[in-house]
């Protein structure tokens, strides 16, 4: 499911994958962007932060991974949580 890792692919950042850790830990329910702001610990960026961050989660895992609700936020769709998770444990990420 997700998208092969290859080299000269950009791994996500720390952020990155502190809003995706958030996302599986509540895989199938709406997470706002000052829920995901505050568990992440991304009060001190731009609001929009948020977003740059589902960007990166949905070229990496795929379009489909993320839902967004307009007016309320993102669904990390809860077919995705253990694919998410394993990409998480794998590492690959920037440190």
């Amino acid at each position: 499911m997700v998208r092969q890792h290859t080299d000269d692919a950009l791994p996500l950042t720390a952020a990155d994958i502190a809003v995706l850790e958030v996302l599986v830990d509540r895989a199938g329910a709406v997470v706002s962007r000052d829920t995901i702001r505050r568990l992440a610990d991304l009060r001190q960026f731009s609001q929009r932060r948020c977003d740059s961050a589902i960007v990166a989660i949905r070229r990496t895992l795929g379009n489909d991974a993320v839902v967004t609700v307009r007016g309320r936020g993102w669904m990390l769709q809860p077919e995705w949580e253990s694919p998410a998770r394993n990409f998480i444990n794998a590492g690959y990420h920037r440190t």
